[in-house]
């Protein structure tokens, strides 16, 4: 019998609760692929507000628990759809396969950052 988190991780999150991560099948790489990939791994190593931890110490989060919920949040506006403003319809979901690459793209998303990029962000 199969379960309804036998194809998932799930990950505590404060803000939205459980987050829940999928797991490879045969021949396809999943979310729990690419966040077990080194250069995810790395980003918990890199504080999301640079120095404002020091100011702020309760402001402390890395760049994978962002990564993370952004992940999140883009799967629950894939599913939910977008409405089309300009002709008034209702929202599409994406299909299976675009989500699995707006997941990805949200993890990935930060992989560049090192500590204190956007100092530099004029340079």
């Amino acid at each position: 019998m199969k379960l309804p988190y036998d194809d998932v991780h799930l990950i505590a999150d404060p803000l939205y609760g459980y987050l829940r991560i999928t797991l490879s099948r045969a021949g396809e790489i999943a979310e729990a692929d690419v966040i077990d990939n080194p250069w995810v791994q790395r980003l918990k190593r890199i504080h999301q507000l640079q120095s404002s931890w020091w100011v702020f110490p309760t402001a402390e989060h890395s760049r994978f628990a962002h990564s993370l919920g952004a992940m999140h949040l883009a799967g629950r506006l894939a599913r939910a759809g977008v409405p089309d403003a300009r002709r008034g319809r209702a929202g599409h979901a994406v299909p299976a396969a675009g989500r699995r690459d707006l997941a990805a793209g949200r993890l990935l998303h930060d992989l560049g950052h090192g500590p204190f990029s956007h100092f530099c962000d004029e340079e």
